[in-house]
């Protein structure tokens, strides 16, 4: 797909990583956005596969590709930060955050791009 063009073009550098599974599509995410210059965090407690035992040795495997944290301390980090006051330069700058949905229908990728306002 075309999602490390779009990511670059609106200036992401770091990533923040869930889903599933665990030992297989998230593994494999992590270390290709590491291998493309990415910083990447992994939502630990967002991801899951078809053991726990499979699940922790894959955070195991992809610990040194990435930061791991949990959702509540993703939270908390986030509440760590001040908004920032700024004349908005595109439809990028507006966006506090953008959510990426990514289908798979009989083995052709889409990428949509969804631009989320910041409230307030």
């Amino acid at each position: 797909t075309n999602l490390t063009y779009v990511l670059r073009n609106l200036g992401c550098k770091q990533l923040v990583i869930c889903g599933g599974l665990t030992d297989q599509c998230i593994e494999s995410a992590v270390r290709d956005a590491c291998d493309l210059g990415f910083l990447v965090t992994l939502v630990t407690d967002a991801c899951y596969t078809e053991t726990a035992e499979r699940h922790d040795f894959a955070l195991k495997a992809i610990k040194g590709f990435c930061r791991q944290r949990t959702a509540q301390q993703i939270v908390e980090e986030l509440g760590e930060f001040e908004p920032v006051e700024s004349e908005p330069l595109s439809v990028a700058a507006q966006c506090r955050y953008v959510r990426f949905e990514v289908t798979d229908i009989n083995a052709k990728s889409t990428c949509k791009v969804v631009p989320s306002r910041h409230a307030g």
